[in-house]
């Protein structure tokens, strides 16, 4: 048989039972440890994700709580401000005035107003219209 040498088929020896035990235990062990790290990433992210949650909720709810206290003070504020104008525009009448209890009234200096006739009569006797204030011409 010349010309014919031995074929190698390149196989190697199988591992002993040990062996193969230790491997398998290895090979679990680094599975194990890859799987813990997975898990322990992922529920880092969703306790993450479930605190940024609640955290722009609260977020969300103290913007609206603001902005409903901000209405209700800014209409307030105008319920207020109209009330006072309001009552600035109301023409009290005054309480001790003889104009309360008659058309005309004599002035301390002697100048005498009617109301009724709208004018108003100086001590010196001139005549002169409330309205215009113009003299008037009156002849007795």
């Amino acid at each position: 048989m010349a010309g014919y040498g031995i074929k190698k088929m390149g196989w190697t020896r199988t591992m002993t039972a040990y062996e193969s035990m230790t491997s398998w235990r290895a090979k679990r062990k680094a599975f194990q440890q890859k799987y813990e790290a997975q898990l322990q990433n992922a529920v880092s992210s969703l306790q993450t994700a479930w605190t940024d949650a609640g955290y722009n909720v609260g977020e969300i709810a103290a913007n609206r709580a603001l902005a409903r206290i901000q209405a209700e003070t800014k209409a307030k504020l105008a319920k207020s401000a109209a009330e006072q104008a309001a009552q600035d525009n109301v023409i009290k009448t005054p309480k001790q005035s003889s104009f309360s209890y008659n058309d005309s009234m004599t002035m301390t200096g002697g100048a005498t107003v009617n109301l009724s006739a709208n004018t108003i009569t100086h001590s010196d006797g001139t005549v002169v219209d409330l309205k215009t204030g113009l003299k008037v011409n009156v002849t007795a």
